[in-house]
């Protein structure tokens, strides 16, 4: 028969291992969200700067495009680009 401690360390994996699961399973979703917001934002941010404007605004465009960029790259949303369009 189990002792208690063997039983307490057998529900307490079987608990990490199904909020891993849950975890896992919406991670993809919140990823695809952000990389579709990310994605717009870049878009909106090379509109304005071609449609022109003030040095400074170009350059705080570009500055966030570049921060919004940045973000899009180090979170892989290159794998979600068949669906962000």
């Amino acid at each position: 028969m189990l002792n208690r401690r063997t039983v307490i360390l057998i529900f307490t994996l079987l608990a990490l291992i199904a909020n891993t699961s849950i975890v896992f399973a919406q991670t993809p979703d919140i990823s695809l969200k952000k990389c579709k917001h990310w994605n717009k934002q870049i878009e909106q941010l090379k509109d304005r700067r071609r449609a022109g404007g003030t040095a400074k605004q170009m350059d705080n465009w570009k500055k966030s495009r570049r921060k919004y960029q940045q973000a899009f790259r180090s979170n892989d949303c290159a794998d979600w680009r068949d669906e962000l369009d």
